[in-house]
């Protein structure tokens, strides 16, 4: 028996709020954290010389002149360099009397010859009409190359006599330095008789022109190893002819050449006078790329592709005397070179910057890294620029993180893109240390920053599957050969949740035995879906109940793609659509029926991607415990969702949560009850989708739909009601997938519980080159065999109907073998009727429905028995649910779950007034296990089993310690306790915080994680979190002042953490400099890569008015000192 210890005697006394939230110097201490004052003041002479003299000192060998005159003809030799350096890089191919719009942002809207000539020779091949071209370079021969597709041999120089593909024609172009250049071409009609103009040897020029930068990182990097001054000779020498042709290359992106006001391409003249510096609007040229013209996705990714690739190694070897030799010998003196590459490639760089980035001068937290840009700024001496890029670094730490470490993409996958260029940089000790180098002393937030994200995987090390996550057909698991021995150890790792960001996963069972279930209750609002308390289940490691995923609609396969993968023998047809944004598998992917969660009045949640969002709360996380901890046999994961339906439908539900309960067996097998409750509505409709067969299931009642729009609306979909156009348009799609959930089926049900099987394998969709099943697994094992059961349970007797229906999985197929002998490239394939739709409808004849969908989930292998041999509902009304679960071992569990602590009196002696609790009989009607949280009692014939005096510690903040007051190396709180609190029972749990808003607007609770508690002498709690969590929602910068609304302000780093939901209003934002505060009414919706800058202060508010300049730091915050805390309590009785 355990039963967990938390109160002890004596109570605390309430003493007035005092100390660092009211101290005289907090805002000066504020003042001092402001993002990238440390670096704003770098001097442009001594910017990395340091470091640069840290490297110089590592090489024991010569620095003199002789020695510098010996590296000339070190490989790469000066002269070939000189020879091979492209001045040109595109186009690589165009159609001729085809224009394409250039004002086109996103590639893929370009549609028949306008895409043919605009991705001609990149992804278009006008040899053989392929769509997924690739060139192949020849490992022995660097101006040779074969292209992927139809294996047409490319050359630069050195072409056989029987080529056909000689030039044989002229192009001229107008570069950035003014010059008309002549740029040989081959003429070439393709088969449908457009007629080309190849440009075959700018493929290999760009080639060399994309190397030459990746050399001179790799120079920089080994001469921060080594100092050899090789590589900072060698970095002249490629900045020299880098500098040259940057100067000159014409905006660009893939084929197309940026156009002037008359017509041709853009002039120096034009170039230097356009709108600078872009910040909100685009000016009149738009988005452009420069240094990659060739890049996949959209026009002006400019960053993300690593424009100002060349600023660091630059910055930094300028230093080294080789550097300077070089510059003497070519120009007579060793500064020379340093303002040729400042005047020709820093400025333009920047130039380039102000005018052409898609992302605007606006933090864009995704792309993370400023650095390259700050220092091109610093040589430059632009201030605007350093102003922009130096609060870069530290703004994606803090306002693109949640307080619990994850970071604010929607889905893993897209997190784990500042994995590629942001934690691994600024974790580097030759990384951003070399700028800023007390950073990770300074913001030990970081760590967790840089890892929370790699702990959202499953048993086998497949990560979760939420939002805009890639799936893949599955070709193996991430633990694999040598790492396959760590399954052992991912199976001991405990549940967790992350209440900041809005995502959790239980794990409950034994070894081969594990059960997980996420549910995702997500604050990011981009790259996100319809997901708001949506969930998936695993087994083993594999998916069974999941969401549809990303579903790329760009990469859909189309044509010949199609035909070609539908030889290949997978289980499923694959479909073919068109590759927009209205296609239905991104549609249905994105939708409530493919994030299993719920509908009302057959609307949707929102999707995010504007202001249709709502927000969420942790309601109650017991889990965590270790494996080898008994207590984990009962685990409670539930969060609510708060106006989620809002923007819909206002003012239709009042009540949106959903409740895991995990739960183990005493043969360490495991089930899931899961509760979703809504309020309000005429009807509630619940999906799950299972990429697995249905093996078992109601009888089917009646005739088959071909779709839900002919079962349920007699084939004309509801009339939409709702005069916001935007809304409009986010309804209008969700609508089409009623029309892509196939085969609907009606199934008997009468009233009593009902049962789904569903059997999956990892590895049904692996076919080898020849069509052939190809299972990675040893003869009789089961790896990669699952099956989820799942028992509905019925609750009352409003009208419920069961449906059965399919709709497509569209994962992505990633160098698929074909039968042709080549792979596929990233293909999205919409697999026909992959996803089983299980559904469960409630209606009633008025507003106001109430729904509890009561759902026994349990985890086995398709050739085992069930754990679970019934359940039977004991109790159920408006907010509390009993039931009864009979284990095939003829153990019986009672599970509890209600929304407030009332009294449950049970047949049988068993009472209660926890939320959550569960009571194990053995098949005698003894009880050998108990578990209560959020109770203070749970009896057996009115004798205790479990008691506590409270169902949660309960607080007052009286003082806060972090980065709100001044310090980010602090993450602590002094709590006035209401009751006596156990300090040494605390670490690990959780601080629940109702984050009060003013102007009439709810609380909002949110959650820190205790990593110790200690009692004071004057009677209150110091708190300690873990992470050092951040108290700060974000720091913000004016641009500009609305003139017409005082009240209104605008900022380039944008407010998206919490964006398109009602987060933000009546939360308070201070001005430490000025020592103003203010409280939010309103912030702008943002729609990724814009929007999130207005901010909207109460009426009557004057910044202006008040001494706020334009270029002021602002914070938003909505912890503060009087707020009131809890800590939700559970006991347990693991054995008896």
């Amino acid at each position: 028996m355990k039963i967990t210890v938390w109160l002890i005697t004596g109570l605390s006394i309430a003493l007035p709020l005092f100390g660092q939230w009211n101290a005289a110097d907090k805002n000066e201490k504020l003042v001092l954290q402001t993002p990238g004052l440390k670096l704003v003041l770098m001097n442009r002479d001594t910017l990395l010389k340091a470091a640069a003299d840290e490297a110089m000192g590592k090489w024991k060998g010569e620095l003199s002149d002789q020695s510098f005159a010996k590296l000339k003809n070190a490989a790469p030799a000066d002269d070939e360099v000189g020879k091979r350096f492209p001045r040109s890089i595109s186009p690589y191919a165009r159609i001729k009397g085809v224009n394409p719009n250039q004002k086109v942002y996103v590639a893929a809207s370009y549609k028949g010859n306008d895409w043919k000539s605009v991705r001609g020779l990149f992804s278009y091949c006008p040899f053989c009409g392929a769509e997924n071209y690739s060139t192949r370079f020849d490992a022995k021969n660097p101006d040779k190359a074969v292209t992927g597709c139809c294996k047409t041999e490319l050359y630069r120089t050195g072409y056989p006599a029987d080529y056909r593909l000689k030039p044989n024609g002229y192009a001229s172009f107008r570069y950035l330095d003014d010059s008309i250049r002549k740029i040989p071409c081959t003429v070439y009609k393709d088969k449908d008789g457009n007629e080309w103009e190849l440009f075959i040897h700018h493929i290999f020029d760009n080639a060399y022109w994309v190397k030459a930068a990746t050399d001179l990182v790799g120079y920089m990097n080994r001469y921060k190893e080594t100092g050899n001054p090789l590589y900072p000779y060698k970095a002249a020498l490629i900045l020299d002819h880098a500098a040259d042709t940057y100067y000159a290359l014409p905006l660009a992106f893939s084929n197309l050449i940026a156009k002037g006001k008359d017509g041709r391409e853009l002039s120096r003249a034009e170039w230097e006078s356009v709108r600078r510096p872009v910040v909100f609007q685009h000016n009149e040229l738009g988005p452009w790329n420069r240094r990659r013209p060739f890049s996949a996705g959209d026009k002006g990714w400019i960053n993300m592709h690593k424009e100002a690739i060349w600023c660091e190694p630059f910055a930094l070897m300028r230093h080294h005397p080789a550097f300077k030799y070089y510059s003497r010998m070519k120009y007579g003196s060793e500064d020379a070179l340093e303002k040729k590459v400042i005047r020709k490639l820093m400025r333009e760089i920047i130039l380039t910057y102000k005018a052409c980035f898609s992302q605007r001068l606006m933090t864009n937290y995704q792309e993370a890294n400023y650095k390259d840009l700050l220092i091109a700024g610093i040589l430059a001496q632009d201030h605007f620029i350093v102003d922009f890029a130096a609060a870069n670094q530290e703004l994606t730490l803090y306002n693109h993180h949640y307080q619990d470490g994850l970071n604010g993409e929607g889905a893993q996958n897209y997190m784990a893109m500042l994995n590629s260029y942001y934690y691994p940089y600024m974790n580097d000790p030759r990384g951003y240390s070399l700028l800023n180098p007390d950073f990770r002393k300074d913001n030990p937030f970081f760590a967790r920053a840089m890892a929370a994200w790699k702990q959202l995987f499953t048993t086998r090390g497949v990560f979760l599957e939420f939002g805009d996550q890639h799936q893949f057909v599955q070709y193996d698991f991430p633990l694999k050969g040598k790492y396959e021995h760590l399954k052992a150890k991912y199976e001991e790792t405990p549940s967790m949740n992350f209440p900041g960001y809005g995502v959790g996963i239980l794990r409950v069972g034994g070894k081969d035995q594990r059960l997980e279930a996420s549910l995702h209750y997500s604050r990011a609002t981009l790259h996100n879906a319809s997901d708001m308390l949506g969930m998936s289940v695993w087994f083993d490691g594999v998916p069974v109940i999941r969401t549809g995923g990303y579903c790329s609609y760009w990469r859909i396969a189309t044509g010949k793609e199609v035909d070609l993968l539908n030889q290949m023998n997978f289980p499923r047809k694959v479909l073919k659509s068109p590759r927009t944004g209205d296609s239905f598998p991104w549609l249905i992917s994105h939708s409530p029926v493919e994030q299993n969660t719920v509908t009302v009045n057959d609307l949707p949640s929102g999707q995010g991607w504007g202001n249709n969002r709502g927000s969420s709360e942790l309601v109650t996380f017991k889990g965590g415990e270790k494996y080898s901890d008994p207590e984990k046999s009962f685990q409670v994961l539930e969060a609510r969702a708060l106006g989620e339906f809002e923007k819909y439908q206002p003012g239709t539900v009042k009540e949106f949560r959903r409740a895991l309960l995990g739960v183990e067996t005493p043969d360490q097998r495991a089930y899931l009850v899961d509760i979703l409750t809504i309020h309000g509505g005429r009807n509630h409709t619940q999906y799950y989708s299972s990429w697995g067969e249905r093996t078992a299931g109601p009888e089917q009642k009646g005739k088959t739909w071909p779709s839900l729009t002919q079962a349920w609306f007699n084939g004309t979909k509801p009339e939409i009601r709702q005069s916001n156009s935007s809304i409009r348009w986010w309804i209008s799609r969700f609508q089409q997938c009623f029309d892509h959930v196939r085969e609907v089926r009606e199934l008997a049900f009468s009233g009593q519980p009902w049962t789904v099987q569903w059997n999956a394998d990892y590895y049904a969709y692996r076919r080898d080159a020849d069509g052939k099943w190809d299972p990675l697994r040893p003869a009789g094992s089961r790896k990669g065999k699952a099956a989820v059961r799942m028992t509905g349970v019925p609750l009352d007797e409003t009208p419920t109907t069961l449906w059965h229906g399919l709709a497509p999985w569209s994962p992505a197929l990633n160098r698929q073998p074909l039968r042709n002998g080549r792979f596929s490239s990233y293909l999205t394939a919409p697999f026909e009727n992959a996803m089983d739709i299980s559904i469960q409808r409630r209606t009633s004849g008025k507003p106001g429905l109430e729904s509890r969908f009561v759902n026994v989930f349990e985890g086995l292998y398709p050739d085992s028995k069930p754990v679970v041999a019934g359940v039977k509902k004991v109790l159920a009304n408006r907010d509390q649910t009993v039931l009864e679960i009979r284990l095939a071992d003829q153990h019986r569990d009672l599970v509890v779950c209600q929304q407030k602590n009332r009294p449950i009196e049970l047949d049988g002696g068993i009472s209660t007034d926890a939320l959550y609790a569960l009571v194990r009989k053995a098949p005698d009607g003894k009880i050998v296990k108990a578990h209560m949280v959020r109770g203070t009692y749970l009896k057996e014939n009115s004798k205790d089993l479990l008691k506590q005096p409270v169902p949660q510690l309960t607080g007052t903040i009286a003082d806060i310690f972090g980065d709100i007051t001044g310090d980010r190396t602090r993450s602590e709180m002094e709590i006035i306790p209401d009751q006596a609190w156990n300090p040494k029972a605390l670490p690990g749990q959780v601080l629940h915080i109702a984050t009060t808003r003013e102007d009439g607007h709810r609380p909002i609770t949110e959650c820190y994680t205790i990593d110790s508690a200690q009692r004071l002498k004057n009677g209150r709690i110091r708190l300690k979190f873990t992470y050092t969590a951040p108290f700060i929602a974000g720091w913000h910068q004016v641009i500009e002042f609305d003139p017409k609304s005082p009240n209104v302000l605008r900022t380039n780093r944008p407010m998206t953490k919490y964006a398109n939901q009602p987060w933000y209003e009546g939360a308070k934002v201070l001005f430490p400099a000025r020592g103003k505060t203010y409280v939010i009414k309103a912030t702008e919706d943002s729609r990724g890569g814009s929007g999130g800058t207005f901010l909207t202060l109460r009426p009557g508010s004057d910044p202006a008015r008040d001494g706020i300049k334009s270029g002021d730091w602002y914070i938003i915050y909505s912890i503060e000192a009087g707020q009131k805390v809890s800590i939700p309590l559970s006991a347990s009785l693991v054995s008896r």
